[in-house]
């Protein structure tokens, strides 16, 4: 038994409340999706992670990102109180993503979680990235080391987390050289 709108509801089966409000949810959330840049049309079942569309106007998968000098990337970070770090972030994501030719997830839907959720997408982010590396270095022939696990870690100690930046960007920066080298 539960209530709706004050007044008791005694249904033996399926509340008609529920489904109607289950409904609206879903519509909402395909809405909401399609806004944000999520492939709503894609079956979730069948189709795995990463294997939606680029975008129009994207690169070629393999097309190196931009350099970036980790020390200006921290300082600037430091500096500006962490906004340059949400720009960072949408600039590494959109650049990891036309790198792997992987399209998940837009760039600005994953800065807009990383605020929304005070932080704890950037946490998911940050091991999603650091896992995605082995696979770029694979790709571009250089040995693959996955230190996903050991960075994440790490970015709880304090000062730890400015050295894993460090150490991310500059991985990113080899990758990117040695692919720009290849093409």
């Amino acid at each position: 038994m539960h209530t709706h709108r004050g007044e008791s509801c005694d249904h033996d089966e399926i509340c008609p409340v529920g489904i109607a409000l289950a409904l609206s949810l879903l519509a909402f959330a395909s809405t909401w999706g399609a806004n944000f840049g999520l492939d709503t049309k894609r079956s979730l079942m069948n189709t795995p992670i990463g294997a939606t569309p680029p975008p129009p106007g994207s690169p070629p998968p393999g097309t190196p990102g931009t350099i970036k000098d980790p020390v200006m990337t921290i300082v600037l970070i430091l500096v500006t109180c962490g906004l340059y770090g949400y720009y960072w972030l949408y600039l590494t994501s959109k650049e990891m993503q036309e790198f792997t030719g992987k399209y998940a997830i837009t760039p600005a839907l994953e800065v807009v979680l990383c605020i929304v959720t005070g932080g704890l997408y950037h946490i998911y982010w940050y091991y999603k990235s650091f896992a995605m590396l082995p696979g770029m270095q694979e790709q571009v022939g250089r040995p693959a080391a996955d230190n996903s696990v050991l960075w994440l870690i790490l970015m709880f100690v304090p000062f730890a987390g400015i050295w894993v930046l460090y150490q991310f960007q500059t991985e990113l920066n080899e990758i990117y050289t040695t692919a720009g080298q290849s093409a």
